[in-house]
């Protein structure tokens, strides 16, 4: 069967499933007004914004079929739509909710409601059948385990992500779609659930510990038991099934060597995160033709990569990385590459990067980083204009990075890791100023490391196949420290060079990537001086030059980078001040070390710096040694004090004329009036000095 008829099946199977759930005709009706008095009842316990929320807009004076989130059928209240509406507020058992008896979808996700809701309360809404109160602050209490039959019986799309619930709630067996993730549920998955959900079931991020047998997942088309704690065997999968992650569990058994023969319809398959071993089963072939990403990295993998999983045009993403692979890479990427991700760091892959890589012109997300690959600098990748990060760390390259038309094509690149190899050469200066990317803060869009897996309608579902995302997390050293960000941040931007052999200087070009957030040229035989042109990259946060050759004074300019919170320029023979007037000085001294030249904090006082007089420096012994040179100041000081001072105080003459000198000038300056009251208190103290003299005799 061709892949176009087996997709063309699946959307006839899901189809025939949409048209037996959700067949509803609406007939618009006058609202009955006790209903409507209900709903002013429940909006009136609730908080919102008067302005924004649509809540606003429900009245006495409106038809309640009219109010926006509203539904209705011959008069009776059927839907009640209020997802993300910023709505707080608690919901409890007497609230009026639970009387409106004829609704049949109830959707209050992505709000901030509170309170603790018993489940055996919605028992009252007997026509449910679309239910979905995730993400809010709310409690969902299960009184027990188990399915029930009679409870809901309508009920076949079931939403409880993020409600805190501990326990699997009550189930109908008409059920088609089941959310639980994010919530607390610990132990076993009871097999009765796969009678119970027929198509879509998701229990990611919860405790989960095992499967309970017998079990039958052959009747599903979508199966999330990511981030749980399962173990053991890999669950036997549908034929049917079109998305599948097991990620981030503890299964430490091998991939069955004929997994592929039920993934033919798979657009999505992720093991990663696991402890996985053995090798990748060529079966895996058979599931190539729709599988759009594949995700077996951070496992315990060994052997050689099939050469069919690079073979086939539709794939997006291959994630392989940090697991024991070795070998070759298959150099079979076809013409019409559809590849947006690569990522096989952390292997022992050898030999060269494959020539038909370049045939994947939309490829953005580029890992080859943690191998023993041989090569030069990948110069085939020129074309590839769509390209953002490029991580080579940690190989066997080698030769000089020229700058030609080569690499000056990605305008959109974001990061570039080449640290520990052998390249050499001088740094391509004027290329790297044709990195738009890292020389304009704002105007360009995100780094989209996102797989859109496609926009297949699932018509059951309140979304489609396009809300499953691939992120796809990408391993950076920042700041000294080797981080794996899930998303690449808006803008976020960084050059590492370290630990190669490139020589000369510094091209003052590097100055103009002003969007750039972090520098590592570390480790290389860089010479002559820091471009003072570093004072313009207002952006830069991290900035590692240490271990060169490095000459000269520390540009005062750098003292101006606001957001620079690592600096590292130990080892290299520069000297003079440290600027100061900056965070700088509030850096790690180890930052600065290995530059006998180098003087000021954090480093040491220059010479002729000022020592604060109340400190003694002690001698190896531990003695207080006098500073002479501040006590002859301070005997100057007071030799010179008491010559104009001492006379003042015990020689009348003296005082006599210096007062006298003192009112001529300021009869000379003063105002006449000022000087008149001047006089007037001067006379009038005088006067107040003989009458007190007068009264002791």
């Amino acid at each position: 069967m061709t892949t176009t008829a087996l997709l063309s099946l699946f959307l006839l199977i899901i189809s025939i499933y949409s048209s037996l759930f959700n067949h509803v005709d609406f007939v618009s009706a006058q609202c009955l007004s006790h209903e409507q008095s209900l709903l002013l009842q429940l909006k009136d316990t609730l908080i919102f914004n008067a302005t924004d929320s649509i809540l606003a807009k429900w009245n006495q004076s409106s038809d309640c079929c009219n109010w926006p989130g509203i539904s209705c059928e011959e008069g009776h209240i059927t839907g009640l739509n209020l997802t993300n509406q910023l709505i707080s507020g608690g919901i409890n058992e007497n609230s009026t909710l639970w009387s409106l008896i004829y609704l049949k979808t109830l959707d209050l996700s992505h709000n901030k409601l509170n309170g603790t809701i018993q489940f055996d309360m919605i028992e009252s809404l007997t026509n449910l059948q679309i239910l979905d109160l995730s993400y809010n602050n709310m409690s969902v209490n299960v009184r027990g385990n188990g399915s029930n039959n009679r409870f809901l019986p309508n009920l076949y799309d079931l939403r409880l992500a993020s409600c805190n619930l501990r326990k699997f709630p009550y189930l109908s067996s008409q059920l088609a779609n089941l959310d639980l993730s994010y919530n607390q549920i610990y132990g076993e998955i009871p097999n009765w659930i796969w009678n119970v959900v027929m198509l879509d079931l998701n229990l990611s991020n919860n405790h989960l510990m095992s499967i309970e047998e017998p079990y039958n997942i052959l009747s599903l088309f979508s199966l999330d038991l990511s981030f749980n704690q399962l173990h053991g065997k890999l669950p036997n999968l549908s034929p049917h099934i079109f998305y599948v992650d097991l990620s981030n569990n503890y299964f430490t058994s091998s991939i069955p060597p004929d997994i592929g023969k039920n993934l033919r319809n798979t657009l999505y398959f992720s093991l990663s995160n696991n402890g996985l071993s053995g090798s990748i089963p060529e079966s895996i072939c058979s599931a190539m033709d729709l599988l759009l990403v594949i995700d077996l990295s951070n496992n315990s993998l060994s052997g050689t990569i099939p050469t069919c999983m690079f073979a086939l045009s539709n794939t997006t993403g291959v994630k392989l990385g940090r697991n024991n692979l070795s070998g070759p890479i298959p150099d079979v990427f076809p013409v019409d590459c559809s590849l947006r991700t690569l990522d096989l760091n952390g292997n022992s892959l050898t030999h060269r990067i494959p020539k038909s890589l370049a045939n994947c012109r939309e490829l953005e997300n580029l890992d080859l980083g943690n191998n023993h690959l041989t090569d030069m600098f990948p110069m085939l990748l020129k074309e590839i204009s769509t390209l953002r990060v490029l991580i080579l760390r940690s190989n066997k390259f080698y030769g000089h990075i020229t700058c030609t038309e080569s690499i000056g094509s990605w305008s959109m690149i974001q990061i570039v890791d080449i640290a520990f190899n052998n390249f050499s050469g001088e740094l391509p200066g004027k290329c790297l100023t044709k990195w738009k990317m890292m020389m304009v803060v704002k105007d360009y869009p995100k780094l989209h490391v996102t797989q859109n897996l496609g926009n297949i309608v699932i018509p059951f579902f309140s979304r489609n196949l396009s809300e499953h995302k691939y992120e796809d997390p990408v391993s950076v050293t920042n700041k000294g420290l080797e981080m794996e960000y899930l998303k690449i941040a808006n803008g976020f931007t960084s050059i590492d060079f370290s630990s190669n052999n490139f020589h000369g200087e510094i091209p003052k070009e590097v100055g103009q990537l002003n969007a750039l957030h972090v520098l590592n040229l570390s480790n290389n035989v860089l010479s002559g001086q820091i471009p003072s042109s570093f004072g313009d990259m207002q952006q830069l946060e991290s900035l590692d030059l240490s271990r060169n050759q490095l000459k000269g004074e520390i540009p005062i300019s750098i003292a101006n980078l606001n957001f620079l919170s690592v600096l590292i320029l130990s080892y290299n023979q520069l000297y003079g001040r440290i600027p100061t007037g900056s965070q700088i000085q509030t850096f790690p001294a180890d930052g600065f070390k290995g530059n006998q030249g180098l003087c000021g904090p954090p480093l040491p006082n220059c010479l002729g710096d000022h020592v604060p007089p109340d400190t003694f420096p002690e001698t190896p012994k531990g003695n207080k040694v006098i500073e002479w040179n501040l006590i002859s100041a301070e005997i100057g000081f007071i030799a010179g004090f008491g010559t104009v001072i001492g006379p003042l105080v015990f020689l009348k003459r003296w005082r006599k004329r210096y007062f006298d000198r003192v009112e001529d000038i300021a009869f000379s300056i003063l105002p006449q009036k000022l000087l008149r009251k001047w006089m007037s208190w001067k006379m009038g103290t005088r006067r107040g000095v003989r009458v007190g003299r007068r009264r002791p005799g």
